[in-house]
Order: C-alpha cells, then structure tokens, then sequence
C-alpha cells in the first residue's frame, strides 16, 4: 500500500512538511528536527491505516498529559466556558449551556465525541 504522505523539507528555512500523495495538498509540520517530522510522517502514514488504533493511541496520549482527559465530559466544557467573561456574559452563557440544544453531548466524553455526533440522534 503506498503511503498517504510524504516528506519535503523547505530550502529556505529548514522546515519540515509532508504532501499528501493523492491531493498534493502540502501541511507544515512546524518543525526543523528530522527524526521529529520522520515520526508526525509515519503517525500521518499510520493513521490512513488503522483509525481505531489510533482513537486507542491517542488515549494513552492524553492519560500521560492529563489523567482525568480521559473521563472530561462536555459538560465540565461548559462550566469552565461559564466562569469567563464579564457577569453577564457569565449568566447568558450559563443560560445558553442550559438548552436542550446541548443536552446531545452534554454528558459525552470529549474524547468520544466525532463530528458525525448529530447523525447518530
């Protein structure tokens, strides 16, 4: 199976990026390390192959950086995004967590939350 991406590193700066083979779309991989971008190479190659894999990596990545990542619901979201502002921004956006509207991913884990999460309800 050919690889998704490839890796370029840009004359003029010494930066990393990787080409998508198909698109041809170019990404900055924000970095001059080459062991580095070799690694982002191979996760972006890796995760074409196996996406359920990769759900399960990336849990153990956020257990490692923050333990409680894992079990943060949508709802924690909201709380900490009501305490900012001024008071009456505080309050209307307390009200407006309050909807129905969000009750869809209120009590979700952010990290099984995808972007398809309407088409399931």
């Amino acid at each position: 199976m050919k690889p998704a991406y490839r890796l370029f590193k840009r004359q003029r700066n010494g930066v990393y990026l990787i080409q998508n083979n198909s698109t041809g779309e170019q990404r900055s991989l924000r970095t001059k390390d080459k062991d580095e971008a070799n690694r982002l190479l191979e996760a972006e190659n890796n995760a074409r192959k196996s996406p359920a894999l990769n759900i399960e990596l990336a849990k153990v990545y956020f257990r490692a950086s923050d333990p409680r990542m894992e079990s943060r619901t949508w709802q924690a979201v909201m709380d900490e995004l009501s305490g900012h502002g001024v008071e009456s921004s505080q309050r209307r956006c307390r009200r407006e967590m309050q909807s129905q509207a969000f009750s869809i991913i209120r009590d979700k884990k952010l990290v099984d939350t995808r972007n398809d999460m309407r088409k399931q309800h």
